[in-house]
């Protein structure tokens, strides 16, 4: 019964902006037939009885479900949707405050109201049609001593006001004092009625009452439609007359009124209403043009098109989300089951992109920089079992949701979704992610685990999306891993030049640089040095750019290639390390009588590394390697490791990126050979070293 109540309520609610349509057009109509503003209620009517409604661009309802039944069952925090933003921030507040739900109890407060209100409604259709059966039954007994002056037309002296009575067999009863005149006169109006079927159109509009009898706009519109069907049989009657013929029409309406509760009386009746606006408007009648016609149908035509139709989803309107890079604005829900949560200053970056194919992908960087493999995004529908059972609470019943929102009213209000999973996330890192847009256009990124058959999934974060607030400036200098530089120069026009230096692989010069600001990325191509084609993205990452080859002739960084940049600013925290500050901060924590062979700057964040020093160690026979490696961090820590061989003359020391470091040691036959170390990290207080041998 609740749900039927809650149909209706939403049928209501859709039909009341048509209402309010009707009641600006019906002024506008006021030379046009009198039949075009019946029309107009007929379209009411529609829209009251119809349980379903195509979807139109032209329609003009703001919401087709204004209250849905899954948030009064289910939202623990209910609001409405309306349509109409000011609408739903006065009322939604209030609404998710009284009807907020209790952890304790087992039912939505508003859910149990809506039961409640389902009986009282049924109450009230029951007492409206005991109304109208208790009037029938009365009107009927006082035309029980009525005589039939021809066909289906009757006399009685019980009655002061000529009306029909019934629906299948319509009979006419009039009051005995009429002369013949005044009887022709009411005859051709009540004929009038019977020809337009009036005696089906009242009593439908009466049920159609009944049952939307809370509503105070259909209340109103009942009583207008009323008199808009006796200033239509009016119109139907009086086509033809003469002026003396018409003032003797108004003069029965005049002498056949009766007061106005005595019509409404018997909703089966056709009571006089309104008469002296009808009067008025008879002595005032002209034959409407053929133009004032076809308008009124026209205007008729057009109500029909935009109210009986609802609106699309808004995410046919909006704009496409992809070809962007968002930022976090808010974090909307923090699952309380986890200890860390994210701030400000960790808020990741997202790339939203689609590739030539068309599939949607997202690229999350995290704060430090680091870029996570991209995530194949394909589209899904949000539902109460797929999406709103992955926000868990705590075992306390506490919930991780900011500002009264939850993930069903998302779901309702989401236009658009896309869903994808990271592949090879490395350990902590989530690797479910859905891509919500709502019908505002609002974008919201959830970030959680996939965890397989044997744990159900979960959201870690929910997070609010924003757009850039303008263009990143790139101009600047900087310097990237083994003296790599990078110039970017903003230009009068707007566009920029850029220079590259990758020693011992290209250098190029003056290369045109395009802003893309839809992806915030800096696009440059050019001509090295070596007469090969070079061309490169440019991205702010956290701290940093980062530049990413598209297209390179060099074997040693070809296209895909991502190099970290980072400003000369010595206030910032990946800054470059001059050799003196690597050695000094290597002699601090080195045990005596350690010898620095080499040393490099690597300012690289995604690998947590600012320089390595290469090094040896007195042989006092104690230790078996002879060759040492001391990784420094930002703060000038070191991590160090060791390896069972000399370096070898020439050691050739390179950082390759990513903590790893290649350099030469020495066999006891004095022939030398490559080998890699890289430097990884599983935690703040977990350092891993991985050597490998190179042929070099």
């Amino acid at each position: 019964m609740a749900a039927v109540f809650l149909k209706l309520v939403n049928l209501s609610i859709s039909a009341s902006w048509l209402v309010l349509a009707v009641l600006v057009l019906r002024p506008a109509l006021k030379k046009a037939p009198g039949w075009a503003r019946v029309l107009l209620w007929g379209v009411v009517a529609l829209r009251l009885m119809l349980p379903f409604s195509v979807e139109s661009a032209l329609s003009l309802i703001p919401s087709a479900e204004t209250i849905r039944p899954e948030v009064v069952q289910f939202d623990p925090r209910p609001t409405i949707d309306s349509g109409v933003p000011v609408l739903n921030e006065a009322v939604n507040p209030v609404l998710s405050e009284a009807f907020a739900a209790d952890p304790a109890t087992s039912i939505n407060p508003l859910h149990a109201w809506t039961a409640v209100a389902a009986v009282v409604w049924l109450l009230g259709v029951a007492g409206m049609l005991c109304y109208a059966l208790v009037s029938w039954l009365r009107l009927r007994r006082r035309v029980r001593a009525s005589i039939c002056l021809r066909e289906n037309v009757y006399l009685c002296d019980d009655v002061r006001s000529p009306f029909i009575l019934g629906a299948v067999r319509p009979r006419i009863y009039l009051p005995s004092g009429l002369d013949a005149a005044q009887t022709e006169h009411v005859l051709a109006h009540e004929r009038a009625h019977l020809a337009r079927r009036d005696h089906w159109w009242k009593p439908l509009g009466f049920l159609l009452l009944s049952a939307y009898w809370f509503n105070p706009l259909l209340w109103l519109a009942y009583a207008l439609l009323c008199r808009d069907i006796e200033m239509a049989c009016d119109e139907r009657a009086v086509r033809g007359m003469g002026a003396e013929e018409l003032r003797a029409y108004c003069a029965v309406l005049l002498a056949c009124s009766v007061p106005r509760h005595a019509g409404a009386a018997c909703p089966l009746a056709f009571g006089e209403v309104g008469v002296k606006t009808r009067i008025r408007r008879m002595l005032q009648y002209k034959k409407p043009a053929l133009w004032v016609t076809a308008a009124a149908l026209v205007v008729c035509l057009a109500a029909a098109v935009c109210f009986l139709t609802d609106p699309k989803p808004s995410a046919n309107n909006l704009p496409e989300p992809f070809g962007q890079v968002c930022t976090v604005s808010e974090v909307i829900y923090d699952a309380p089951v986890y200890g860390s949560t994210l701030t400000e200053e960790t808020f990741p970056t997202l790339r939203l992109t689609k590739d030539a194919a068309g599939q949607p992908t997202l690229t999350v960087t995290d704060f430090t920089g680091y870029v996570y493999p991209a995530i194949p995004l394909t589209e899904e529908r949000l539902t109460r079992a797929g999406f709103d059972r992955l926000f868990v609470e705590a075992e306390d019943g506490a919930g991780g949701w900011r500002g009264g929102r939850s993930a069903a009213a998302l779901r309702r209000r989401n236009a658009a979704a896309w869903t994808g999973v990271m592949p090879d996330a490395t350990d902590g890192a989530p690797n479910r992610y859905h891509l919500l847009q709502q019908e505002d256009g609002t974008l919201y990124l959830a970030m959680g685990y996939r965890f397989g058959p044997d744990a159900p999934d979960s959201i870690r974060w929910l997070l609010s999306l924003r757009a850039p607030d303008g263009p990143v400036d790139f101009a600047g200098e900087y310097v990237g891993a083994g003296g790599s530089l990078l110039v970017i120069t903003r230009n009068a026009d707007g566009g920029y030049a850029v220079e590259l230096d990758l020693p011992g692989l290209a250098d190029l010069e003056n290369a045109a640089g395009v802003y893309d600001e839809a992806l915030a990325a800096l696009h440059f191509s050019g001509t090295d040095d070596s007469g090969g084609a070079l061309a490169a993205d440019v991205t702010a990452a956290g701290e940093h750019l980062r530049v990413t080859l598209t297209q390179s002739s060099h074997p040693d960084c070809p296209a895909g290639t991502a190099l970290d940049f980072y400003d000369f600013d010595v206030g910032m925290p990946w800054r470059v390390w001059s050799e003196q500050e690597l050695l000094a901060a290597f002699a601090a924590q080195a045990e005596a009588g350690a010898q620095a062979v080499a040393c490099v700057d690597t300012p690289d964040a995604a690998a947590g590394l600012v320089g390595v020093v290469l090094f040896t160690l007195p042989d006092d026979g104690s230790a078996s390697a002879q060759t040492w490696l001391m990784f420094l961090d930002k703060d000038g820590v070191g991590q160090v490791c060791g390896l069972a061989a000399a370096p070898a003359d020439d050691p050739a020391f390179t950082y390759c990126g990513g903590g790893t470091v290649s350099f030469r040691l020495q066999r006891e036959d004095a022939t030398a050979y490559g080998v890699r170390v890289t430097c990884s990290h599983d935690g703040p207080a977990s350092t891993n070293f991985r050597a490998e041998e190179t042929d070099e």
